[in-house]
C-alpha cells in the first residue's frame, strides 16, 4: 500500500524555490541507525515570499525531510530530546526525504546518496552532497534533484 503512493506529486508551480523549514526534534526508532534516535524534522515547501514580510504570500508543502542522529552518550535524549535540537553539519547522521504520503524517495549518509523508486544509488563523483556543509542545503539539493527528474 505504501508504494502506491511513491508516485504522487503535489499539485503546485515546479519553478517556485524550495524552502526546508526547521519542525521540531523527537525521539524515535532508527531508520538506517539500531535503536533509539533523534529525528529533527524539517518541512519541505514549494512556493513565494514577500520580500518585504518575509511571509509566504503561496505555497505548497511538497514533502518532509528527517536527519536522524544516533543518541550515543547524551543520557536522556532517548526519552526527551531538547525540543529545538538540530545536528551539527559535521556530526555522524543520516539524510532522508519523504513525500507528504510519507514514502521515502531519497537518503544521504557519509558518502552515499540514493534514490529509491527506481533505485539508484550514485558515487561521490555524481553528487556534491559531501562538499555542502548544512543540513538545509543538503536538504534543499536532494528536493531540487528530486524535483528535476519528477520524483517529488
Amino acid at each position: 500500500m505504501l508504494l502506491a503512493y511513491k508516485n504522487f506529486i503535489v499539485d503546485r508551480v515546479k519553478t517556485d524555490p524550495v524552502f526546508a523549514i526547521f519542525k521540531h526534534t523527537i525521539p524515535a526508532d532508527g531508520i538506517s541507525f539500531v535503536g533509539r534516535v533523534t529525528h529533527s524534522i524539517y518541512i519541505i515547501v514549494q512556493g513565494i515570499k514577500d520580500p518585504y514580510t518575509n511571509q509566504f504570500t503561496s505555497f505548497a508543502e511538497i514533502g518532509y525531510a528527517v536527519a536522524e542522529e544516533p543518541v550515543g552518550n547524551k543520557i536522556g535524549w532517548s526519552v526527551n530530546p531538547p525540543f529545538d535540537y538540530r545536528p551539527h553539519p559535521a556530526s555522524d547522521y543520516g539524510l532522508f526525504i519523504f513525500n507528504i504520503k510519507n514514502v521515502p524517495l531519497a537518503s544521504h549518509r557519509f558518502l552515499t546518496y540514493k534514490h529509491y523508486h527506481p533505485y539508484t544509488e550514485f558515487k561521490l563523483t555524481d553528487n556534491p552532497l559531501s562538499q555542502i556543509t548544512s543540513i538545509e542545503g543538503r536538504i534543499l539539493y536532494m528536493t531540487n534533484d528530486l524535483i528535476k527528474r519528477s520524483m517529488l
